[in-house]
C-alpha cells in the first residue's frame, strides 16, 4: 500500500531558508520519497510518498526525521492518502 501526505514544514525566523528547504530536500528517508512542492514565506510545502507494507510505519518516521531537520520549529501534516498500488 502507498501511503501520501502532504506535510507544512515552517522554516524558523533565525534559520536560512534555502538551506533547511535542501535539508528537508536531501533527507533520506529510507522507504519514502519526498518533493518540494513549493514555499511560501517561511513555510515549505512537502509531498512525501512511503511503501507501506506490512504494517510498516515508514511514514510516521519520515515525520520525524523532517521535523527534526536543523532550521525547522513546526511541521503540520494536512493531508493522507491510502491507496492499494
Amino acid at each position: 500500500m502507498i501511503v501520501q501526505a502532504y506535510v507544512i514544514f515552517e522554516v524558523g525566523a533565525a534559520a536560512d531558508d534555502n538551506a533547511t528547504t535542501e535539508r528537508l530536500r536531501s533527507t533520506s528517508l529510507g522507504n519514502c520519497k519526498q518533493l518540494i512542492i513549493g514555499r511560501h514565506a517561511r513555510d515549505v510545502f512537502v509531498h512525501i510518498a512511503c511503501d507501506e507494507q506490512h504494517g510498516s510505519t515508514h511514514l510516521q518516521q519520515a515525520m520525524l526525521d523532517l521535523s527534526r531537520v536543523e532550521g525547522v520549529v513546526r511541521a503540520t501534516l494536512v493531508s493522507v492518502k491510502h491507496s492499494a498500488e
